[in-house]
C-alpha cells in the first residue's frame, strides 16, 4: 500500500470525526444525554466492527492475553475518557474553549513519540503543529472564560485524545490494526455503559415518535463517526508516525465548520476561515518530500 493512501485514510477519518457534530446534535433532539450518547455511539460502532471481524475476518479476533491490558487501557483511558472530559469541558466552560484544548492533543503527541518512539522533533513538523494548533484557536473563535475545572477537564480530553496515537503506537508493534480497534472499543463500549446502562438508553428510544429512524440514526453514528474513522486512523497510525499522525487528524475542525455552514447554516468568521486554511496549509506542509541531502 502506498504512502500516500496512509494519508489518506487518515484525513478521511479526520473528514468523518468532523462530521460528528451532525450526528450528535440529531441524537440530542431525542433527549440523550451527552453520556448517552457517547453510549450509542460506542456501542454501536462496536457491534459494526464485531460483525465485520465475525464475517470477514476472524483470524483478526486472536490477541496474546498479555496484550490485553494495553488494549484495555487505550479503550477506557482514552476513547472512553475522551468522551467524558470533553463533554464535561464543555459544561464547565464554553464550546470554543473546550476545543482548543481538545486540540492540544497534537503537542501531545509529538513531544510523547520524541520521548518514547524517538521520532525527530524536526523543524517542520514544529512549524506543522504550530499552524495546525493555530487553526484550531482560530476556527474555534477563541471564547473566553474557562473556570479551572473547565480547564482542566479540556486538558484532559487533550491528553486523552493523545492516548490514542501514542498507546496505539506500542499496540501495533504485535498486533494487526483491526484487533487494536476491535478490542479497544469493546473496552470503551463496556466503560461507556456503566454511565449509561442500555435499559436508560432503551427508555428513551421508547419515548420516541420514530423509533426505526432513531435506531438508523444510531446504527449510523457509529458506523460513520467510531468505526470507519477509528478503523481508518489505526490503519494509518501503523505506517505513520504519531505526531505526523495526530497533526493531519486534526482536519476535523475545519469539516466540523464546514458541516455547520452546510447543515446548520452558520456563518464562519473570518478567523474561522483563516483556521482551516491553516490547518490544510499544516497538512501539506507534512507531506511535502524533503531533500535528504539539503532539508
Amino acid at each position: 500500500m502506498k504512502k500516500s493512501l496512509y494519508t489518506v485514510l487518515i484525513l478521511t477519518a479526520g473528514v468523518l470525526w468532523g462530521m460528528m457534530g451532525v450526528f450528535v446534535r440529531a441524537l440530542e433532539a431525542y433527549g440523550y444525554t451527552s453520556m448517552q450518547i457517547s453510549a450509542v455511539r460506542l456501542a454501536s460502532g462496536t457491534l459494526f466492527l464485531w460483525i465485520y471481524v465475525l464475517a470477514f475476518a476472524r483470524d483478526k479476533m486472536r490477541v496474546r492475553p498479555a496484550k490485553l491490558p494495553v488494549l484495555a487501557a487505550m479503550g477506557i483511558f482514552s476513547v472512553f475518557l475522551m468522551s467524558y472530559t470533553y463533554f464535561s469541558a464543555i459544561l464547565y466552560s464554553s464550546l470554543s474553549v473546550a476545543a482548543i484544548l481538545l486540540y492540544t492533543a497534537p503537542i501531545w503527541v509529538v513531544l510523547s513519540s520524541a520521548i518514547f518512539y524517538r521520532e525527530k522533533l524536526t523543524a517542520r513538523k514544529i512549524g506543522a503543529l504550530c499552524l495546525a494548533f493555530g487553526g484550531c484557536v482560530a476556527v474555534s473563535g477563541g471564547g473566553q472564560g474557562a473556570g479551572a475545572l473547565g480547564i482542566l477537564f479540556g486538558l484532559g480530553a487533550g491528553l486523552t485524545y493523545a492516548l490514542y496515537s501514542i498507546i496505539g503506537k506500542g499496540a501495533l508493534e504485535d498486533c494487526h490494526p483491526i484487533t487494536v480497534t476491535l478490542y479497544a472499543f469493546t473496552f470503551a463500549t463496556l466503560a461507556a455503559l456503566c454511565f449509561a446502562p442500555p435499559t436508560e438508553l432503551f427508555t428513551v428510544a421508547r419515548a420516541a415518535q420514530d423509533p426505526v429512524f432513531l435506531l438508523f440514526l444510531a446504527l449510523a453514528t457509529g458506523l460513520f463517526t467510531v468505526t470507519l474513522p477509528y478503523l481508518f486512523y489505526t490503519l494509518g497510525l501503523a505506517h505513520t508516525p504519531a505526531g505526523k499522525a495526530s497533526i493531519m487528524a486534526s482536519v476535523e475542525p475545519a469539516v466540523a465548520t464546514l458541516a455547520g455552514i452546510l447543515f446548520f447554516k452558520e456563518r464562519p468568521t473570518l478567523p474561522a476561515l483563516l483556521g482551516i486554511a491553516a490547518i490544510f496549509a499544516a497538512i501539506l506542509l507534512l507531506n511535502l518530500r524533503a531533500d535528504e541531502k539539503n532539508p
